[in-house]
């Protein structure tokens, strides 16, 4: 009896602990986008702020899109892929300049 409790309680352990790193390791493994399904996912990302709110979103500029670039994946901001249509100057693109239509 006391040998079938412990293999369940070693069982239980065992997988919580599974599940745990599973949910951990999980949350740092995400799309990995090619350049134009990156610019695509701005772009949609950029119309429906800027169409809801009147400004790009608030995390434009900063690096959160894994991209496959020559065959390395790097981490690239919306700003830094849509800087043919909005403008080179990342820090000055508008929903004016990037051509999404505001409320």
């Amino acid at each position: 009896m006391r040998v079938s409790i412990l293999i369940v309680v070693s069982a239980v352990v065992i997988l919580v602990i599974a599940l745990v790193l599973l949910t951990i390791f999980g949350t740092l493994i995400g799309n990995v986008y090619t350049v134009t399904g990156a610019q695509s996912q701005c772009a949609q990302i950029g119309r429906s702020t800027c169409s809801a709110t009147g400004n790009l979103p608030a995390n434009w500029a900063v690096p959160s899109l894994r991209v496959s670039e020559g065959g390395q994946t790097v981490v690239r901001s919306c700003a830094y892929l849509m800087r043919s249509t909005c403008g080179e100057n990342l820090g000055q693109q508008t929903c004016f300049t990037c051509q999404y239509t505001t409320p």
